[in-house]
């Protein structure tokens, strides 16, 4: 942990809630530890949505799709136990992106999880 007692690489979230998600079962436990994960970074989670939409379409489809939009793809993929995390510094966010990057097609089921690149040497 880094800071404060409950924040990692400055998400707010405890090892027992990453290991929750991180089942991927969506059982009741998994999904309150991802519904308090949501909740307490929301406001986080708002800019990256927003952030995406604006770098990563193209300019013909920017429109297509709201914040909300990604907002409720993140959501669907954590209740149902496709959103897995690790306390890796730039993990979540990654994550994150990788839920947004699947929302036209549904979301991150069946999805394989996400990966990020190696560090350059």
């Amino acid at each position: 942990m880094t800071g404060e007692e409950g924040k990692f690489d400055g998400w707010i979230i405890t090892e027992e809630q990453a290991e929750l998600m991180s089942r991927g079962d969506g059982s009741i436990w998994s999904r309150f530890a991802f519904e308090l994960f949501y909740w307490e970074n929301y406001k986080r989670l708002y800019i990256l949505a927003k952030s995406y939409l604006r770098n990563f379409f193209h300019k013909g489809h920017r429109y297509l799709y709201e914040v909300a939009d990604c907002l409720h793809s993140l959501y669907m993929d954590g209740v149902q136990g496709h959103f897995r995390v690790k306390l890796e510094p730039r993990y979540i966010g990654g994550a994150v992106f990788h839920s947004f990057r699947y929302m036209p097609v549904g979301g991150c089921e069946g999805v394989p999880e996400y990966k990020p690149r190696k560090a350059a040497a």
